[in-house]
């Protein structure tokens, strides 16, 4: 299975000059996620780093620029071309939302990826007293009631969507997607399982799938006795997962 990359890139017309830039004033880090989604937490560690670290002589500040599948953000970053304070973090998903959205009109052509951060693997995670003790029984559980069961996770064309997709394909099951891009907002989803979820009812079983940043926020924030992890989506097993 491919692995979602999560990497740095900026502007095109600001790379020829990027061997002697200095930063004189604020570096703006733009993600498409919002505050506490899995791009947003890794750009805020990564400027906690360099901050700490004296990296650099000047603050680093990330920028939400959240929807279209991070199509805006890749529009916000693709403006500041020549503009050498600005870097972006993109995943799959600003390359995959070109492909599917007439509306973004920004693709990895017009920007310049500059470094490979973070390979992602999924962690598949479901409440604690829920009844499925591996993904085997959510599938089962899903084919039993196509569509009642829910997994919640980012855009359409976000990785969380494109591994449902797969397990879909591949066990022709099926279940309801719920867009959740916080993981504030993935942990109450998770949590609710029944009933009324603040203004919206969810019915059925919730699934969340998670990106490695945001499992290690769950496992902070979430204790361990309210959620179980069912199954690890990646090439090599995560020791830490």
């Amino acid at each position: 299975m491919r692995i979602v990359v999560l990497a740095l890139a900026v502007a095109m017309a600001g790379a020829a000059a990027a061997h002697a830039f200095k930063p004189t004033r604020t570096v703006e880090v733009v993600v498409h996620t919002g505050p506490g989604g899995g791009s947003d937490l890794l750009a805020r560690a990564v400027a906690s780093m360099i901050e700490k670290e004296k990296l650099l002589p000047v603050r680093m500040q990330v920028v939400n620029k959240t929807g279209g599948g991070g199509a805006l953000a890749a529009a916000y970053l693709a403006e500041k071309a020549g503009e050498q304070h600005t870097i972006g973090f993109f995943t799959g998903v600003w390359l995959t939302s070109p492909l599917t959205s007439a509306e973004a009109k920004v693709t990895l052509r017009d920007l310049t990826p500059v470094a490979r951060l973070v390979l992602e693997p999924a962690l598949i995670a479901v409440k604690a007293d829920a009844p499925y003790k591996t993904l085997g029984d959510f599938i089962a559980a899903a084919k039993q009631q196509p569509g009642q069961l829910k997994q919640s996770g980012g855009s359409v064309t976000s990785r969380d969507n494109v591994v449902r997709q797969l397990l879909q394909k591949a066990t022709g099951a099926r279940w309801a997607k719920n867009r959740r891009d916080q993981v504030g907002g993935l942990r109450v989803h998770l949590l609710a399982r029944h009933g009324i979820l603040r203004r919206a009812a969810h019915r059925g079983h919730v699934m969340a799938e998670l990106p490695p940043v945001a499992q290690r926020h769950l496992d902070d924030s979430l204790p361990a006795r309210h959620r179980r992890r069912q199954r690890v989506v990646a090439e090599e097993l995560d020791p830490l997962a």
